[in-house]
């Protein structure tokens, strides 16, 4: 509690220190600098359909400048895209015991701008909303809802956001400041399993090619994860398992049971004591970018409490390990290679690896790269994500450990590869994608074919394959592989 209260106590004095350097009298444009440059050395689209002139579409990680490319005043503007999409469930008995699932999405933004500030809310329906718990309905269908003012060179910016932090292509180990929604696992670009947070976030640049960040939320999000369906995850049913052997529960044990009748209790992370703070300096300096950041915030990730499990009154806890974080990032680009790497230290309060009830401390990675093999050839993509816990040797000791492997791999490593083409006029793009776990050899492999006709209407086709045992990444999912039809379209 004490070390909660000087983080808030130093990030405020921070946050006003800025703003006494703020020149608020200031009303001129602010230069236009190389938006996002530093951040779209083979970025691939993230799916976040989002934003035009005004930013990349890796929007809110901000250029090395700090400033953002103003634009004329504008009324009221609306885009969007519809897509009518279904897929196939295989189902292991046979192809006749497999199930066509509907999975449409519907996408509306709006924006208005002046010269002073911009105005973006993003709507968004999908099926997801059928299987959610009612307090998430505002946070699925709001996907962005903030307003950006320019006070001078400075920006501010405020609401329901998502700030990517990190160099890494749709990999990271930094990008701690938006939850995950798992609800369809990582079928979705990335930044559309993103959960938008409420945050105030303000850039100022330092000189031309830097600039300082800060970012404050006020509740921190924890990840969504479905507790029933195909992507509901080993670990939960695990845990059913577990809490069939113990008295006290009705049978069946189920998670989503356990929820509706008061036994499953979740830290929402709802006071202003379990805010996140952060704060993040970048650069770019003879065609290398560069970032330092630090970050106040927690493991989204719940872990389960059986502690306060008794025969009279059996309740489980999902609690959450608060943890600093502290990285580097940096990308540059060297004979055709597009290269990019994070790396990053996470604190928690087991300092030492001796709670069984917290999380350890551990040291994560990304570094990749991506080029073309030929002019106007196919585009590679290879990244590798490391996740490396500490004291290890203190987990396998400790079978109640919340981290106890019965294997003994607490390392994970995931190699993620992507092959890419756009043939016939870029009327047609093909697309491999891959991602394998080194650890536990398991394996997600995504073929894809997308043929848009005219611009703005495109046909896709794709194959989802998880292959592996039960308690890893991607073979939990093994049995919830599927091919998916669909068309979308832009206006």
């Amino acid at each position: 509690m004490v070390r909660a209260h000087f983080i808030s106590v130093l990030y405020s004095a921070l946050l006003c220190a800025l703003f006494l350097v703020i020149p608020l009298s200031e009303v001129e444009a602010s230069p236009k600098g190389g938006a996002g440059a530093s951040n779209q050395i083979g970025v691939a689209n993230l799916g976040s359909n989002s934003d035009s002139t005004v930013e990349p579409k890796t929007a809110q990680q901000g250029d090395p400048s700090g400033s953002f490319e103003r634009i004329v005043e504008t009324g009221p503007s609306w885009t969007g895209e519809v897509r009518a999409t279904t897929r196939l469930y295989r189902d292991t008995k046979g192809i006749e015991h497999s199930t066509w699932e509907p999975n449409p999405r519907v996408d509306l933004s709006v924006e208005a701008t002046n010269e002073q500030a911009e105005l973006k809310v993003k709507f968004r329906w999908d099926p997801t909303w059928q299987i959610q718990s009612s307090d998430t309905l505002f946070q699925r269908m709001i996907d962005e809802a903030y307003v950006r003012g320019f006070l001078g060179s400075t920006v501010l910016e405020a609401g329901y956001m998502k700030v990517v932090w990190g160099k890494g292509d749709d990999v990271h180990v930094l990008d701690v400041l938006n939850a995950t929604d798992y609800y369809d696992f990582v079928n979705n670009d990335y930044l559309d399993r993103r959960v938008s947070q409420w945050m105030l976030r303000v850039v100022h640049p330092l000189g031309e090619m830097h600039s300082l960040e800060l970012v404050w939320e006020p509740v921190t999000i924890p990840d969504r994860i479905p507790l029933e369906g195909p992507w509901k995850p080993y670990a939960i049913s695990a845990l059913e398992g577990k809490l069939q052997a113990l008295p006290g529960f009705q049978q069946p044990v189920t998670a989503s049971q356990l929820l509706a009748n008061g036994k499953l209790i979740q830290d929402e992370l709802s006071t202003l004591a379990d805010g996140t703070y952060g704060i993040r300096f970048t650069g770019s300096s003879h065609g290398f970018d560069y970032g330092i950041l630090y970050a106040y915030t927690y493991n989204r990730q719940p872990k389960v409490d059986l502690s306060h499990v008794t025969p009279a009154d059996p309740k489980i806890y999902l609690t959450y390990d608060r943890m600093h974080c502290l990285g580097i990032e940096g990308a540059t680009a060297w004979k055709g290679f597009n290269f990019r790497w994070e790396g990053g230290y996470f604190l928690t309060e087991d300092t030492k690896g001796t709670d069984p009830q917290v999380r350890n401390p551990s040291v994560g990675y990304v570094a990749g790269f991506d080029r073309d093999l030929w002019t106007d050839g196919p585009n590679l993509n290879l990244q590798v994500q490391g996740i490396l816990p500490l004291y290890t040797d203190k987990i396998d000791q400790n079978p109640l450990d919340v981290e106890y492997r019965s294997d003994g791999k607490y390392t994970s490593h995931i190699l993620a590869g992507r092959l890419s083409d756009s043939i016939l006029e870029n009327k047609v793009k093909v697309k491999l994608s891959t991602a394998y776990g080194i650890e536990h050899r398991d394996l997600r492999i995504v073929p894809e074919l997308t043929y848009e006709p005219f611009d703005d209407f495109q046909i896709n086709i794709r194959w989802v394959q998880y292959l592996g045992d039960r308690d890893t990444t991607f073979g939990q999912y093994k049995d919830s592989s599927f091919l998916e039809l669909g068309v979308s379209y832009r206006f």
